[in-house]
């Protein structure tokens, strides 16, 4: 077995190998472009293992710009981690996470994360990454119809969703904004303004790391991802914008999910009215549900459950390897469904 850095000529066994693993994810040479080559952020480090000149695993890592304490460091997110399956079992996957961690180290990157599934966690631990917390994902059900409608042993009680609607609205807070003055205005493009909003909202932050959300990042992250569908809303009140939010459209057969990738919002005190809102706008758009992702606990998590948002039980690990161990010392980590690559 040959382990070995990527090379330009090795993209089409990739695809091959990555059709075979992940055969329900799309990815094509448009998305490996985008994702591997249009990065404006610093080379990408991906490790191959190869055997009888067939691409047989593959790790990489995605450069992103991290801020700690508002400086700007070089990250990597551990991403497309995979290996053939008649291959497992044999020490390829441990090999690879090895060699994009010597790599990485010496190329500048300050350390790597990544939220890997429930069959990858031991492999990443006994490389010395450390679990920091857990995503939870909150999910509350906009049309109780196509819910159970989507569910073939619940189909046909579907006929029971306005029954449901009313019940629940008797129970939850009314969705009516409070706040008259609020507005949430769907963008066309994404505003160059996020960026501004973006530095305010870190710099309220004491103590946090996060991915630098710079006009650089967010168009590249979202308005020029290829084969995606985002929305952008803006939040403004007396003609000034506070906030911002960008949803991605997950249609899954019947099912409508509205995903929350990017939140920003620089009056606290109106984030109920926001989210109702939100709940209003996605309603008006056919959704079948709207979904958060917050790491831990988050200032979030009281006003979800209150409107009526039902945690789900998977819960997704973060994990960090650390390269320079005074970088990080006490600070949180502040994590979107976002950043997440394939969002």
């Amino acid at each position: 077995m040959k382990y070995r850095l990527f090379d330009t000529e090795d993209i089409e066994k990739i695809l091959s190998l990555f059709k075979l693993v992940w055969p329900q994810r799309m990815m094509n040479e448009r998305i490996w472009k985008w994702k591997f080559e249009d990065v404006p952020f610093a080379k990408p480090v991906i490790a191959l293992a190869e055997e009888d000149e067939k691409i047989v695993g593959h790790e990489a890592v995605w450069p992103l710009p991290i801020l700690v304490d508002s400086k700007r460091f070089l990250a990597g997110q551990s991403v497309e981690s995979m290996v053939h399956p008649s291959y497992r079992g044999k020490g390829i996957f441990n090999a690879l996470i090895s060699l994009t961690m010597k790599e990485g180290s010496q190329v500048g990157y300050k350390l790597f994360f990544g939220f890997p599934n429930r069959n990858s966690v031991s492999a990443y631990l006994k490389q010395g990454w450390e679990e920091k917390g857990k995503l939870i994902r909150y999910v509350k059900i906009i049309s109780w119809k196509e819910v159970l409608r989507s569910r073939s042993y619940l189909r046909y009680f579907s006929w029971l969703s306005p029954i449901i609607e009313i019940f629940v609205g008797l129970i939850l807070p009314s969705n009516k904004i409070s706040h008259s003055d609020v507005k949430i205005v769907e963008e066309k493009n994404l505003p160059f303004v996020y960026e501004t909003l973006w530095q305010e909202y870190y710099s309220k932050m004491k103590n946090t790391i996060a991915v630098d959300r710079s006009s650089a990042y967010l168009s590249w992250r979202y308005s020029i991802k290829p084969d995606s569908d985002y929305l952008y809303y803006t939040f403004i009140i007396n003609n000034m914008p506070f906030g911002f939010i960008i949803l991605k459209r997950d249609e899954r057969g019947i099912l409508k999910r509205f995903k929350v990738g990017e939140f920003v919002i620089l009056k606290e005190e109106l984030l109920s009215s926001v989210i109702s809102g939100l709940e209003k706008s996605a309603k008006e758009k056919n959704a079948s549900t709207l979904e958060f992702q917050v790491l831990n606990d988050s200032f979030l998590t009281g006003i979800l459950k209150r409107r009526g948002y039902f945690k789900r039980p998977d819960k997704i690990p973060f994990l960090v390897k650390e390269f320079d161990k005074t970088l990080i010392g006490k600070n949180q980590w502040y994590l979107t469904c976002g950043d997440f690559d394939i969002f």
